[in-house]
């Protein structure tokens, strides 16, 4: 996500237990809970506010404090006003009881909450405090020397043959012959995900002997394999993002077929799934209701390949004129990044500008 402090914003109101469509008196009064809970009383009302304004909970109408006022108008006050509200949070919370931040996909983490959690971790270097961050090896690109000298890195290597093949006999049972075997672990090359799509697709009753030989022809043979209508929905899905709503696929595919059965179907398969342990997910899913995750971002990348230019054209227009109708206007850098993809450069502008300014 590109969303200044999307990162940090989420956690926040993950920790409060906010959801995305609650009424904003509702979501105050969580979060001003979940402050009080270990916040000493003289400071609730300061760190409540500040972390109201990072994860984007205003009320209509209401006077901010001269503190916040400020720093509105000047970006290095408001950056170090934020700071400190979080890290007067954290550090309550640490004196309570250890805490462990996990946060997922750290190579599409927007920049400003990345810097946000190294300089807390050095803040409260003295207090229980541990952020776990997962990625892929790209992440190193996207962010030179990340948080340097404070991090120890654990590399992932590739699964053994040894273990690939005892991963596919439980899968596959005693029946499969020793030639399915060695293929799909072959074709798996020590990837864990890949072995998982392998040995899916043999069970479904695929040739092993005839797979496609790569990743994302593998994927798109999957999801052809699930017929149209599911095809339709994954492609308006894709177009969405990582995570998106029931109600914004509906919203792009138009009348017909009934995209609450497909989208059952889907999650029982394993395509799809609630995105309840991703870093990125309520407040990123584009559009309200139900929230959906695709459940590899590779099966994403299979079905946005699927797209002719002309339909994934008019998909990312769809999308961007139907959040700007619902007045999703806070999703600034969404609309500029449809928008841009449509080719509406105009409003890509006026919308990237906006993202700019928030």
């Amino acid at each position: 996500t590109s969303t200044s402090f999307a990162v940090v914003a989420q956690m926040i109101r993950h920790s409060a237990g906010i959801a995305q469509d609650e009424p904003i008196d509702t979501k105050l009064i969580k979060l001003r809970s979940r402050v009080a809970r270990h916040v000493p009383a003289p400071h609730c009302a300061r760190v409540s506010e500040l972390l109201a304004e990072l994860a984007d909970i205003r009320v209509p109408g209401s006077e901010p404090s001269a503190t916040l006022l400020s720093a509105r108008s000047d970006p290095a006050l408001m950056g170090e006003a934020l700071r400190s509200a979080l890290s007067s949070f954290l550090a309550a919370e640490c004196d309570a009881g250890p805490v462990l931040l996990v946060l997922e996909d750290l190579q599409w983490a927007d920049a400003s909450s990345v810097k946000l959690v190294g300089g807390l971790v050095r803040a409260l270097r003295d207090k229980p405090l541990m952020v776990l961050a997962t990625s892929r090896p790209e992440v190193h690109a996207v962010f030179p020397q990340l948080w340097a000298g404070g991090v120890e890195e654990i590399r992932l290597g590739i699964l053994s043959r040894k273990s690939s093949e005892r991963l596919a006999r439980a899968a596959l049972g005693s029946s499969a012959s020793n030639d399915v075997i060695s293929t799909v672990v072959e074709r798996a090359a020590g990837s864990p995900f890949f072995l998982e799509e392998l040995l899916r697709a043999v069970a479904e009753g695929s040739d092993a002997t005839v797979l496609p030989e790569t990743i994302l022809g593998m994927l798109q043979a999957r999801l052809d394999a699930l017929g149209s209508d599911a095809k339709r929905v994954l492609r308006a899905a894709s177009i969405l993002g990582q995570t998106f709503s029931v109600e914004a696929i509906a919203a792009l595919l138009g009348a017909g077929g009934d995209v609450d059965e497909c989208v059952h179907d889907l999650v029982a398969k394993e395509i799809l799934e609630p995105p309840l342990s991703s870093t990125f997910a309520s407040s990123d899913a584009q559009g309200g209701g139900q929230e959906l995750a695709f459940r590899h971002a590779l099966l994403r990348d299979a079905a946005y390949a699927t797209l002719t230019d002309v339909d994934r054209e008019l998909g990312h227009r769809l999308a961007g004129e139907w959040l700007e109708a619902r007045g999703d206007e806070e999703r600034s850098a969404i609309l500029a990044h449809h928008f841009s993809q449509a080719h509406l450069w105009m409003k890509a502008f006026h919308h990237g500008r906006r993202a700019a300014a928030r």
